[in-house]
């Protein structure tokens, strides 16, 4: 019986041997290429710009501060509300000042009266000393007193006036025509001359948006002046001024939803120096603000609009691989081998960068599946749409900065 069982189960043995040597001799599979997605090169127009992160200011700011000491009787403004130029807006206790000035007064008055006796000897003693009637030196000592006295009366007069001033300066009036932020001190409150904040006033249109631009980016600017001045054919013999050159609509502003503010401005101020610390250089645009949507403090980026270009390269920001400074595109060649190729960009463009050399129009690079495009590897490109050209802020939906 058990030989019986031992013939049966020998073939089965045997068939799971020659199996399994057959599976070892069978050829691996092949591997599938990984499936990359990619987009053609290609030229198209494009409008140029270089966006810089900037903060608003107002036109205008003044912080309104007291030139005497004392409590505060009235505050006659709202929080938030426009007052014109002139408009009263605090009231100082005056009584102390009253006083001052009456005193003031008075000590004029003394020094005025004792003027009198100096005055009156010059003028006996003058025709007497003509005569030889008087000796000189008392003459003498009558016009030195009459000196002093006149000198004290000058001290009085200055000390009236300013009692007079230190007594206007309890009426607090606003030096301008705007918009007055939150009260500081209350009524009943002591405030110091000099110190103590009551409030700010600004106006807000337009506005000012202060932002920096790096050397290089400023040589850039020369290089794109000189060149319109070429092409204007104007000579340029003097100073330029790259501020007066830079010209709505070559200034727009982007607020921190992304929005583009509805007006156009224009850069009015480079400043006169490179910073050596930072090694950028100060610039300010200003941008009407009818409806004060922009306020002071806010972040914003400030967008230069370069040039306008008829056969840029973009590339997305995505399909550009950056190593220690270097930038590089994944081209897939002949039998879709991946080819890292070294690239010389240009400033960003929106989503997009400006591609200045290494690729050429036609070839097809990598904008998804990065980590499988490796250098030598054989992949499997699936071609999607060419990357949509820049956001300039024609369609982006406007931030309402007019009433139009």
């Amino acid at each position: 019986m058990n030989l019986l069982r031992r013939h049966s189960v020998l073939p089965l043995l045997v068939f799971a041997a020659l199996a399994a040597a057959a599976s070892c001799r069978r050829a691996p599979a092949p591997q599938v290429p990984p499936g990359v997605q990619v987009m053609v090169v290609e030229r198209r127009p494009a409008t140029l710009f270089a966006d810089f992160v900037g903060q608003v200011s107002a036109f205008k700011e003044v912080e309104l501060r007291s030139k005497v000491s004392g409590i505060v009787e009235k505050r006659l403004f709202k929080d938030g509300d426009v007052v014109k130029e002139g408009q009263l807006l605090y009231v100082i206790d005056q009584r102390p000042y009253v006083a001052a000035l009456d005193d003031a007064k008075a000590q004029l008055a003394q020094a005025e009266a004792n003027l009198l006796k100096p005055d009156q000897d010059v003028e006996r003693y003058a025709p007497l000393v003509a005569e030889n009637a008087v000796p000189k030196q008392t003459l003498d000592n009558a016009t030195s007193q009459q000196s002093v006295a006149k000198g004290q009366v000058e001290a009085r007069r200055a000390s009236l006036r300013q009692a007079q001033l230190n007594l206007e300066d309890c009426t607090i009036e606003s030096p301008l025509t705007g918009q007055i932020g939150l009260h500081q001190v209350d009524e009943g409150a002591l405030v110091t001359s000099g110190s103590t904040l009551l409030a700010t006033l600004s106006v807000n249109d337009p506005v000012y948006a202060y932002f920096s631009i790096s050397e290089q980016e400023y040589l850039a600017l020369v290089d794109h002046l000189l060149k319109s001045e070429r092409k204007d054919g104007v000579a340029g013999t003097g100073p330029l001024d790259a501020a007066t050159r830079i010209e709505a609509p070559g200034a727009q502003l982007l607020l921190s939803n992304d929005q583009v503010y509805g007006e156009k401005g224009q850069v009015d101020f480079l400043d006169r120096a490179v910073s050596p610390t930072t090694g950028t250089l100060t610039a300010r645009a200003v941008f009407p603000n009818p409806r004060t949507v922009l306020k002071p403090g806010m972040y914003v980026k400030v967008r230069l609009v370069d040039t306008s270009e008829t056969e840029a390269v973009l590339v997305p920001q995505k399909a550009v691989q950056e190593t220690l400074g270097h930038y590089a595109l994944a081209v897939v060649g002949a039998g879709d081998v991946v080819e890292l190729r070294p690239v010389k960009l240009g400033a960003r463009q929106g989503s997009n960068w400006l591609v200045k050399s290494g690729v050429n129009p036609g070839e097809r690079i990598v904008v998804e599946g990065l980590l499988k495009a490796r250098q030598g590897a054989v992949v499997k490109p699936t071609l999607v749409a060419a990357a949509q050209a820049p956001d300039d802020g024609s369609s982006s939906a406007p931030a309402h900065g007019s009433g139009k």
